[in-house]
């Protein structure tokens, strides 16, 4: 693949990953959006930009034990949940074993967090770093705010 095509490749994702999608899941307080102003209760979860190929390796959300996707580097999620306590973890394969088939290499420890009925959760999802090498697992942890860098919705 040359730089050209390898560059329209990667502006094609940001754009498709860009499109507002909304996920409802039935009897759950869980519905999924891309659109953080919109969500006035809930949570945005975000994973910083990653350097290379995890950068583009998707980790997976889940929250009080529903799948809700995927999550890119540099991109973020919210979601409206009910007021009260909630669980969030990330998991994916290991992304630097190309024979990896176990989902839960990189499985990050399950995180409580509380939503009120006047406020949203902010958590951030980065990488384990030994040595300055990602090596797993995800890790999350609550934040105070939504970071104002290069952020783009992911879908």
């Amino acid at each position: 693949m040359t730089l050209r095509s390898s560059n329209l490749w990667l502006a094609a994702m940001r754009i498709t990953a860009s499109v507002l999608i909304a996920v409802s899941v039935p009897g759950t307080g869980v519905r999924a959006s891309t659109i953080g102003a919109e969500v006035k209760t809930g949570a945005c979860l975000f994973r910083f930009e990653d350097n290379g190929f995890l950068n583009i390796y998707p980790a997976k959300l889940r929250i009080d034990g529903r799948d809700i996707g995927g999550i890119l580097g540099g991109s973020y999620r919210c979601l409206e949940l009910t007021p009260g306590p909630h669980v969030a973890e990330v998991f994916s394969a290991n992304p630097y074993d190309p024979s990896s088939v176990d989902s839960n290499a990189w499985r990050s420890k399950k995180l409580h967090f509380d939503v009120t009925a006047e406020s949203k959760a902010f958590l951030e999802i980065r990488p384990g770093v030994r040595a300055g090498t990602y090596v797993g697992p995800w890790h999350l942890k609550v934040s105070d705010k939504m970071p104002e860098s290069q952020m783009f919705p992911d879908s």
